[in-house]
């Protein structure tokens, strides 16, 4: 008889698996019927599908689950900076060339020249002539859309957003008609920026079928600990999870990487065989510092600096006496608010002014600088840093890990000395009516 196959001990490093892929604590959000969404929506026929949520969602590999083994194009739009080169792109993937080089002969009247070849032309001419090569373009957005179309393979481009204004308008006016006429395209991209195609060619009203990933919630992230936590045979108080889940900014990454610190510190490796209970008490602001100068101190540096320049920036004065540029200015109003996750201009600049000790900047600066801020982001790609929309007039902080690390290393600066200063200003109020009082006495 058989034995059976001794089942594998259960971990924490397989329980909580942050940057991989979960299954004890693997939450489907089925609630929410996105999956349902996507398959209708590719069903639809002569409709662009517009898959949009937040960076670090899932929606890449939801939308590769879906089409499943049907043929399909990725192309990732922050390599893109025009739209021919996402004719050349997809061209390239399908093995398909962008050139062709054909020979051809040099003719020239009678006589031997080194290195020519010599024939008798029709008239009985003896006549020479060198072989040479010629290397003739092909129009490579006519041979990526009959291909595309002849075999039916869908289009994704992930990141659409990231495609420059002129090659994003450029690209939906040149795929809307094969896709009227059948082509399935995919445009995926961060919720604030779900809309680029309707805005960038106007006549795609309404032929554009939008679906939502939602951001995850507090339920669903809770739900993550609750499973490994179970698992684990450890008992975890539902304020703890509360507070996990929200520290998470959204992640189901951070929730996985918070619960995974939380049991390391209390020493579990392997499922133990009595349970263990986390105090009530749990003190975990010091792993919340330290992850967040893991995950977001890369991005928040190329922030700071901003873009290079001749000519050295102005310094203004914090409440609390320090100084900061334009930049880090900005980034500190911005971790003030929590940080939010989009937060409107009149919010920056009534953070602005609660942070500086001297004249705020002008709006020309703000916005100048927030345009800096969006393509220093732009170039780091996977949606991180910040997203400047001029026309919304928001700011929109979709990374989630530049958001934890706001808000553990810059927001307890911000918030504090602007509190430092307040309490500075009225104990010299004070110093001041008490030398008057005196002085009257």
């Amino acid at each position: 008889m058989a034995r059976a196959a001794p089942k594998s001990p259960v971990t924490r490093d397989t329980v909580f698996v942050a940057g991989g892929q979960p299954s004890v604590t693997y939450v489907e959000r089925d609630h929410l019927k996105i999956r349902d969404d996507l398959q209708r929506a590719l069903k639809v026929p002569n409709q662009i599908v517009s898959l949009a949520g937040p960076t670090k969602t899932g929606k890449t590999v939801l939308c590769k689950e879906i089409l499943g083994d049907k043929e399909y194009v990725w192309v990732e739009g922050g390599q893109i900076e025009s739209s021919h080169q996402i004719w050349d792109k997809i061209c390239y993937i399908l093995n398909y060339p962008v050139e062709i080089s054909k020979s051809h002969r040099e003719e020239g009247k009678a006589g031997f020249t080194a290195g020519l070849k010599n024939f008798f032309s029709v008239e009985g001419s003896l006549l020479s002539s060198e072989e040479g090569k010629r290397t003739y373009k092909i129009d490579s957005m006519s041979s990526a859309i009959k291909r595309l179309s002849d075999r039916m393979i869908t289009l994704v481009v992930d990141d659409f957003h990231y495609l420059p204004p002129e090659a994003r308008t450029s690209f939906l006016r040149n795929i809307k008609g094969p896709v009227f006429n059948g082509l399935k395209l995919v445009l995926l991209s961060v919720t604030h920026r779900g809309l680029d195609a309707v805005k960038a060619e106007n006549e795609l009203q309404g032929r554009v079928y939008s679906v939502i990933s939602p951001p995850w919630d507090i339920a669903d992230l809770k739900m993550i600990g609750e499973r490994g936590f179970a698992a684990l045979n450890i008992i975890c108080p539902a304020r703890i999870l509360s507070r996990l889940a929200d520290e998470a900014q959204g992640s189901p990454f951070l929730m996985q990487k918070l619960c995974w610190e939380i049991c390391a510190g209390i020493g579990v490796d392997q499922r133990p065989s009595d349970p263990i209970t986390i105090s009530d008490q749990y003190d975990f602001v010091p792993i919340c510092e330290r992850l967040s100068r893991d995950f977001g101190h890369p991005i928040y540096q190329k922030l700071e600096v901003g873009p290079q320049s001749r000519k050295s920036r102005r310094k203004r004065r914090l409440k609390s006496g320090g100084t900061a540029d334009i930049y880090k200015a900005i980034l500190m109003a911005i971790s003030a608010t929590g940080p939010n996750a989009s937060i409107s201009y009149e919010e920056l600049r009534l953070g602005l002014v609660d942070l500086l000790a001297e004249d705020p900047p002008q709006k020309h600066e703000v916005t100048s600088a927030l345009k800096h801020l969006a393509s220093i982001s732009q170039n780091i790609g996977n949606d991180a840093g910040i997203d400047w929309d001029a026309d919304e007039r928001k700011i929109d902080i979709s990374d989630p890990y530049l958001r934890f690390y706001l808000r553990w290393q810059i927001r307890p600066v911000a918030t504090s000395r602007s509190s430092q200063y307040e309490l500075r200003l009225a104990t010299q109020a004070f110093s001041r009516l008490l030398d008057r009082v005196i002085g009257k006495k």
